[in-house]
């Protein structure tokens, strides 16, 4: 069947509109993804010469949301050193746009891992990864603050293992959990965010802070909450 000429053009974009639609997605939600989840170990590997792995990794090229699960980097020995279950972040286009900064609808970091360990001889896990100072430049003039907007910041369920072996008795101290959760945070000029952040210590002590926070300039305010905090044992 013959498609009249006045059809003919514009069924030309739509096939080029589908065409150009349907290459997008496959880039964003398939060769993006498996690409960055192939090379990652790899750049953590040359940066750190240490390994890494991560489970899986999500994005969404249209509503612009990114899901990274299971990531891991290992010590020389195997052991875990940094890890996480999940890190979500959800970019609003719209307000971005509107606000002429980088907006973030959420930002979700769960179950955080952290392992700082002091070995026999007085050096920390991580003192391999501290380059060495090079000669300092002289101080560049202070420019503006990149803008930045996140309407939820959270850390849920994060964990630090603090190791010293280099007292004859070895100590140890488990802060578990960890929870924040900032509502509004901003690099914008003389703006506040509401913060709440809490951390339990293995020994059973626990910290509570809840106040306000701002970043341009640096300050913050409220009421921190200390129990059970056994002062000798991180003294020790």
């Amino acid at each position: 069947m013959d498609i009249p000429e006045i059809y003919k053009k514009p069924l030309k974009y739509f096939f080029i509109a589908c065409s150009v639609l349907v290459i997008y997605s496959l880039i964003g939600f398939f060769l993006v993804p498996s690409l960055i989840q192939w090379k990652l170990p790899e750049i953590i590997k040359q940066a750190t010469g240490r390994n890494s792995k991560v489970a899986k990794i999500h994005f969404n090229p249209f509503l612009l949301s990114a899901s990274i699960k299971g990531f891991e980097i290992q010590e020389h020995q195997g052991q875990p050193f940094v890890a996480f279950d999940n890190f979500d972040i959800d970019i609003n286009s719209f307000q971005s746009i509107k606000k002429s900064a980088l907006v973030f609808d959420k930002v979700w970091l769960n179950k955080l891992f952290v392992r700082i360990a002091k070995q026999k001889n007085g050096d920390f896990n991580f003192h391999d990864l501290i380059k060495p100072k090079k000669e300092e430049k002289k101080p560049e003039e202070k420019g503006s603050v990149f803008p930045l907007v996140i309407a939820k910041l959270s850390l849920t369920e994060g964990k630090v293992v603090f190791e010293d072996a280099h007292f004859a008795k070895p100590v140890k101290e488990d802060a578990i959990p960890i929870n924040l959760d900032i509502e509004n945070f901003t690099t914008q000029a003389d703006q506040k965010s509401r913060l709440g952040f809490s951390l339990g210590l293995s020994s059973g002590g626990k910290l509570d802070w809840n106040g306000e926070l701002g970043i341009n300039p640096m300050h913050s305010a409220g009421k921190i909450k200390l129990n059970n905090l056994k002062l000798e044992r991180i003294s020790e």
